[in-house]
């Protein structure tokens, strides 16, 4: 109700219908973590947290800060980040600042947005059936 709607371009629209039956979790730009959060459903970020984050699907909001080690099978990133970034889909908004070292499937990078760091793309490959 009170969260702006968060569509990922990467996610089949199967599994945009899929995130409404998940725990969604929200965390204000008040909330200062140190040490380690795990949520098995999605989490809208805007605090800040010195630690790992693990979230089935993590939208780090424009206010959102992370330093530290983030999983999760999809995430989207608005804000910043410093650490590693491990995730199946990951979108990184040009409002984004990222220092860290990425691993995906999949990568969607918006003009603007600031990255430092390796990036390791891996996508998923057919198997040949022949």
């Amino acid at each position: 109700m009170f969260s702006k709607s968060t569509t990922d371009p990467l996610q089949s629209p199967a599994q945009q219908e899929s995130l409404g039956e998940k725990h969604c979790s929200t965390l204000h730009g008040d909330v200062l973590i140190k040490g380690d959060w795990t949520s098995d459903g999605v989490l809208e970020f805007s605090g800040k947290i010195i630690g790992n984050l693990t979230a089935d699907v993590l939208v780090l909001t424009s206010e959102g800060r992370v330093n530290g080690n983030v999983r999760a099978r999809n995430i989207t990133i608005e804000g910043q980040l410093e650490g590693t970034v491990s995730a199946l889909n990951i979108v990184v908004k040009a409002t984004a600042k990222v220092m860290a070292d990425i691993k995906s499937e999949r990568i969607l990078i918006e003009p603007g947005a600031e990255i430092q760091g390796n990036i390791q793309v891996a996508g998923k490959h057919a198997e040949d059936d022949n």
